[in-house]
């Protein structure tokens, strides 16, 4: 082997580390700050609770494929508004985001491994 093959095979898996930590964690908690945190609350002092959670998730499943608009892309869309109602409701329950941030970690962080496995 040689140097150069090793320190490619660093740089590639410190990327592909970056990459894990970066949509498996810091995401998950910038999103529920954002959409749980400030959204949800702001929509529940105008709202019901059931439409501030709808619209919440809509808006949730709808940016994510806006931000690379391809066929497969939105195809993702029910999943992730399944999972903004999830935490949503969680986050109404608790009177907290905690739950909701694990769970959107746990969700990120399956969908990385399933990714990087081709699966």
């Amino acid at each position: 082997w040689s140097s150069d093959v090793c320190s490619s095979d660093l740089a590639g898996g410190a990327k592909l580390a970056v990459f894990a930590l970066t949509a498996g964690i810091v995401a998950p908690v910038a999103e529920e700050l954002l959409f749980r945190g400030l959204l949800l609350r702001a929509l529940r002092r105008r709202v019901t609770v059931v439409v501030a959670v709808g619209v919440q998730a809509i808006v949730f499943a709808l940016v994510h494929p806006l931000l690379s608009p391809t066929l497969g892309d939105f195809a993702v869309v029910p999943a992730l508004f399944a999972l903004a109602v999830v935490s949503g409701v969680l986050a109404v329950r608790r009177g907290d985001i905690s739950a909701s941030i694990f769970l959107h970690v746990g969700f990120n962080l399956i969908t990385v491994l399933l990714a990087l496995t081709g699966r």
